[in-house]
């Protein structure tokens, strides 16, 4: 059945890679006809598109991020008392702050404020036209000076997926502000094993934003990785791309994941494994059973970092079981039930 299953996922990823390689042809061909998008070039969602979500009646806030010349507007949720221990919780790839609102009632409810920003490109924050404006030093950047805006500190980072990559490498900067992990769903590429079935699932995921480029369909995407998502779910987690303008950040980053130490983002994901494995704060790591990219990874961070396993009556790591890749959706009040209680020792 493994073979099988692998033998599915090399078809797929051959497939993808032709539609790939074809559309990368008239792409080209468009742009010396008609032209390309502008660099450094920003746009906004319009706010209609997030009018009347399913379960999301958060108020936005802003903070505004210098970066090359020019501010971006990166919005976040701010829920719970002002004076409350912070949890500060990062999404991912294709994803944004709406992934995490089935985790914020329990966890202010608990007694927490609870911060959930949204990357550059993603949710209601800015985003660029050019898929080359979008980088890990830019992502890293915003992050930073975020957190140094808000002045925050104390905090549990809760990550996910490149809300883990990024956070993760803004430690060695902002770590003293940070007093626990909260490590879901992630990596550090290319450092950790990974089985060769979960590198293949990689390559099929990369592939495939490749082939759909900007027409990826992320509502629906979300729709085939959480069994049973509601419509109106799959419609907030789509909202924040009504047009294939506004996709370039989607793009953009599953092609930055590294594969080489020897690469810019690659030796900054060394550099995190190295902070993290002198870490003498509090740290749960969480993963779930079912995701098809990450789920060799929890051992990896268990084994580096010193402090993994601090929660009451736990060991590590904690398996969230019957959880996709988006375990925040599939499991979110299981996964605020874990954190709650860390939190508090």
């Amino acid at each position: 059945d493994v073979m099988l299953a692998e033998l599915k996922t090399i078809l797929a990823i051959a497939v993808f890679a032709f539609v790939a390689a074809a559309r990368h042809v008239f792409r080209r061909i468009h742009k010396l006809v008609y032209g390309d998008y502008a660099r450094n070039t920003i746009v906004r969602t319009p706010e209609v598109c997030f009018e009347n979500l399913e379960g999301f009646n958060y108020k936005p806030h802003y903070e505004l991020i210098e970066w090359r010349g020019k501010l971006l507007r990166m919005h976040y949720l701010d829920e719970g008392p002002k004076d409350a221990p912070v949890i500060l919780c990062c999404h991912g790839e294709p994803s944004w702050c709406y992934l995490y609102r089935k985790m914020i009632p329990p966890l202010v409810k608990a007694g927490f404020r609870v911060i959930c920003p949204d990357f550059i490109g993603f949710g209601k924050s800015d985003k660029y036209l050019h898929v080359d404006d979008y980088s890990h030093a830019m992502h890293k950047h915003c992050l930073t000076q975020f957190l140094n805006s808000l002045d925050l500190n104390k905090m549990t980072l809760v990550c996910q997926d490149w809300g883990g990559l990024t956070s993760l490498c803004c430690l060695p900067d902002v770590g003293p502000r940070f007093a626990r992990l909260v490590i879901m769903n992630t990596g550090l590429p290319p450092n950790g094993k990974v089985s060769v079935r979960s590198r293949l699932n990689f390559l099929a995921w990369r592939m495939m934003v490749e082939a759909y480029w900007r027409d990826l369909p992320v509502g629906n995407l979300f729709g085939y990785a959480c069994k049973g998502l509601s419509d109106g779910a799959r419609q907030g987690y789509g909202a924040p791309f009504p047009t294939k303008d506004l996709m370039a950040g989607v793009v953009q980053w599953p092609r930055l994941v590294p594969f080489s130490k020897k690469s810019m983002v690659g030796a900054d994901m060394t550099r995190a494994r190295a902070y993290l494995e002198q870490w003498d704060k509090p740290a749960l790591v969480m993963f779930s059973d079912k995701d098809p990219i990450t789920r060799d990874l929890h051992s990896f961070f268990t084994r580096i970092l010193p402090t993994s396993g601090n929660a009451p009556g736990q060991t590590a790591p904690v398996i969230i079981k019957g959880a996709g890749h988006f375990l925040q959706e599939d499991k979110g009040e299981e996964l605020a039930a874990n954190i709650i209680p860390f939190c508090q020792v």
